[in-house]
C-alpha cells in the first residue's frame, strides 16, 4: 500500500522512518531525560522493592507469576519486563525509567504507523491521504512528547499502560497490514492476535481491542458484518479468546483490593467516572493541572457534577451519531471511551478513581482528532507552523512537569497544592518532609492526613513516631502507634527511650511475627537486640534476613558492617533466622 506523497519522505522510504524515530527519540530523551534519578514513588515499592519475584530473573517460575497482591499481580509480562531492568540497576531508578522512555518511543513509532496506514486508506480526502505520512509522524509526535503522559512514563510502576498500548496499537497496525496486503495477510494476522495475547498478559484495558478492530473493518474498510461473519469468524475467535487470559487476570486484580467491597458502591463509582472522562478529555486538549494523585474513594462521598454528566452525555450522543451514520470521525471518537470502558465499570480501582495514566491510549485520539482537523481547515504550511508550536509547547511542559517529579518533596507538594483534602497526599508529603529532617511540618501534614482519614494506620505510625522524639510527646506516641497497631515502631520507640523493655521486646516480636516478609521490621528488631540485649549473634541474624529480603536495604548494611565487616559484602552468607 502507498502512503502517497509526504513530507520528509515519513512514508514507505527507510531513510524517512529512521530520521523521524530519530527526532522521536531526541525529543523524548530532552523531555525525560532529568527523571532518572526520580525517587521511587508509592506503587513503586512494592513493584520493585517488595516483588521478589523480579529479583531472580533466572528463575522464571517465580518471575511468571508475580504476587497476586502487588502491582503486577495476572500480568506476568509486565513483571518479566520488571525482573529484566531489577538485573540492570537493581532498586535503583534509572535503569526502570529509561526503559519506560524507550518502550514509550516504541509506542509512538507504532502509533505512526496506525494513523499514516488509517489515513492513506481510500475515501479518505485526498489532501488526508497524500500526507499520510507527514500527518501520521506529527501525531506521534505531539503524543509523545505529551504533559499527561508523563504519569505513565515516569511513574516506574505504570510501565503496565506503556505495554497494554504497545500491544493494542500492534494489533491494529498488524490488522491493517492483513487487510491491505493480501499477500501477506495470514502472517500479519497472525502477528495481530499474537500481539494482543501479549498485551492481555500486561494489563486488562486491552480487553476492548477486538471491539476496536471490529469498528476498524465497518468504519474505515467498508466491510459490513455479514461478510465479517462469512470471512474473518476465526480471525475474531482468536482474539476474543484472550479474554480467557484476562478472566484469570481480574481474578488476581480483585485479589488486590480493585473492588466494590471496600465501602464504595457501583453508584458512587459510577458518579465520579463521569467526571473523570470528561475530566480525560479536558487534559487531552489542555494539559493543566496535573494532579499525580487523586483522593481515594473511601475517604469523601462523591456527588454528580450535572455539567460533566450533560458533557458525557452530549459526547456520547456524537459518538453514535457518527457511528450511525459510518462517519470514520466516530472511529476516533468510540476508541476514545472503548480504551476507557473497563476501569470506568466492572474494574472499580477505588483507592484511585481517577488517574492520568489510564488517559495515555485514549488521548492519542484526541492528538489525532486535532492533527487532521488543523490539516483539513488550514492551509498546509499554517497548518504545519500551528502543529510546530503545539509540539514545542508540549515538551517544554513535558519538561517542566517532570522537574516536579525530581525528588518526592517538589511532587507531594505540588500534589497537595492542587488537592488539599488528598489525605494520602498529606502522608507522603509528611514523610517526606519527615526524610528531609523537617519534623513539625511532616507533624502539622500527618495531624491533616488524620483529619481527612482517621483510620489511615501509616498516618499514625508517622505521627507516633514523631511524637516520641519530642519532649513529653510519648504519651501520645504510644497513643498513636497502638491505634495503627504498629508493633515494630512501638517496640523500636520504647526500647530507645528505654521505656518498658519487656513490652518493647513484646511488640517488636509480635511485629516479626505478623510480618516476617518486612525488612524494616527486621532492622528494627535486630536494632532492639543489639543495643538494649546485645545478643550480637541473635541481631546479626535479623540484619541478614532484613538483606535477604530487601538485597542491597542500606540500613542492615551498615549495621552488619558495624557487627562484622565480612557479613555485609555481596555474596556473603544469608541464613535466615528463625522468628523470634
Amino acid at each position: 500500500m502507498s502512503a502517497g506523497k509526504t513530507f520528509l519522505t515519513f512514508g514507505d522510504r527507510l531513510p524517512g522512518r529512521a530520521l523521524f524515530a530519530g527526532l522521536l527519540f531526541a525529543a523524548l530523551l530532552w523531555c525525560y531525560g532529568g527523571t532518572a534519578s526520580a525517587p521511587l514513588l508509592l506503587d513503586d515499592e512494592i513493584t520493585l522493592v517488595r516483588n521478589r519475584s523480579i529479583q531472580q530473573l533466572g528463575d522464571w517460575a517465580a518471575v511468571l507469576s508475580p504476587p497476586a497482591d502487588g502491582t503486577t499481580g495476572g500480568r506476568p509480562l509486565a513483571n518479566l519486563s520488571f525482573a529484566l531492568t531489577y538485573a540492570v540497576s537493581g532498586v535503583q531508578p534509572w535503569a526502570h525509567r529509561l526503559a519506560n522512555v524507550c518502550l514509550h518511543g516504541i509506542v509512538s513509532l507504532l502509533a505512526f504507523g496506525v494513523v499514516r496506514r488509517v489515513l492513506a486508506l481510500p475515501g479518505f480526502p485526498d489532501r488526508l491521504r497524500d500526507r499520510a505520512g507527514e500527518l501520521g509522524a506529527v501525531v506521534a509526535l505531539l503524543w509523545a512528547v505529551h504533559p499527561l503522559l508523563t504519569q505513565s512514563v515516569t511513574y516506574i510502576s505504570q510501565r503496565t499502560e506503556v505495554l497494554m498500548a504497545g500491544g493494542y496499537l500492534l494489533t491494529l497496525y498488524a490488522f491493517l497490514r492483513a487487510e491491505t496486503e493480501p499477500a501477506r495477510s495470514d502472517v500479519w494476522r497472525f502477528v495481530s492476535v499474537a500481539a494482543c495475547w501479549l498485551g492481555s498478559l500486561c494489563k486488562e484495558a486491552i480487553a476492548t481491542v477486538p471491539f476496536v478492530v471490529l469498528l476498524g473493518h465497518w468504519l474505515l474498510l467498508r466491510v459490513d458484518l455479514r461478510t465479517l461473519w462469512r470471512e474473518r469468524l476465526g480471525y475474531y475467535a482468536t482474539l476474543t479468546l484472550s479474554w480467557t487470559i484476562l478472566a484469570v487476570s481480574l481474578n488476581k486484580v480483585y485479589e488486590r483490593g480493585v473492588t466494590f467491597d471496600a465501602g464504595v458502591s457501583p453508584l458512587q463509582y459510577a458518579t465520579v467516572q463521569v467526571s473523570a472522562v470528561v475530566e480525560y478529555l479536558r487534559l487531552s486538549f489542555w494539559p493543566h493541572p496535573l494532579i499525580f494523585d487523586h483522593s481515594p474513594l473511601v475517604v469523601f462521598q462523591p456527588r454528580l457534577s450535572l455539567p460533566h454528566a450533560l458533557v458525557l452525555i452530549a459526547l456520547l450522543g456524537g459518538v453514535g451519531w457518527c457511528l450511525a451514520r459510518r462517519s470514520r470521525w466516530g472511529f476516533a471518537g468510540a476508541w476514545f471511551f472503548l480504551i476507557l470502558a473497563p476501569t470506568s465499570s466492572v474494574i472499580p480501582v477505588v483507592n484511585a478513581a481517577v488517574a492520568e495514566n489510564r488517559a495515555y491510549l485514549p488521548s492519542l485520539a484526541v492528538v489525532a482528532g486535532v492533527v487532521v482537523g488543523l490539516a483539513l481547515v488550514l492551509n498546509r504550511w499554517v497548518a504545519r507552523l500551528t502543529i510546530g508550536v503545539l509540539v514545542v509547547s508540549a515538551a517544554w511542559a513535558t519538561v517542566g512537569r517532570n522537574l516536579d517529579y525530581a525528588d518526592a518533596l517538589s511532587l507531594w507538594q505540588d500534589t497537595v497544592e492542587k488537592e488539599p483534602g488528598n489525605p494520602r497526599a498529606h502522608g507522603q508529603l509528611a514523610f517526606a518532609l519527615y526524610s528531609h529532617g523537617q519534623s513539625e511540618a511532616a507533624l502539622r501534614h500527618y495531624r491533616e492526613a488524620l483529619r481527612l482519614d482517621p483510620d489511615r494506620a501509616a498516618h499514625h505510625t508517622g505521627a507516633g513516631v514523631i511524637l516520641a522524639a519530642q519532649p513529653g510527646g510519648l504519651a501520645d506516641a504510644q497513643r498513636h502507634l497502638a491505634e495503627a497497631e504498629a508493633n515494630a515502631n512501638l517496640g523500636s520507640v520504647l526500647g530507645r527511650l528505654g521505656k518498658d523493655l519487656a513490652g518493647a521486646e513484646r511488640h517488636l516480636r509480635e511485629a516479626v511475627r505478623l510480618a516476617p516478609g518486612d525488612p524494616g521490621v527486621w532492622f528494627l528488631y535486630g536494632e532492639f537486640v543489639e543495643q538494649r540485649r546485645s545478643d550480637l549473634p541473635e541481631a546479626r541474624r535479623a540484619y541478614l534476613e532484613a538483606l535477604r529480603l530487601r538485597p542491597g536495604f542500606e540500613p542492615a548494611l551498615l549495621a552488619l558492617a558495624r557487627l562484622e565487616p565480612a557479613a555485609a559484602r555481596p555474596g556473603g552468607p544469608l541464613t535466615s533466622p528463625s522468628l523470634p
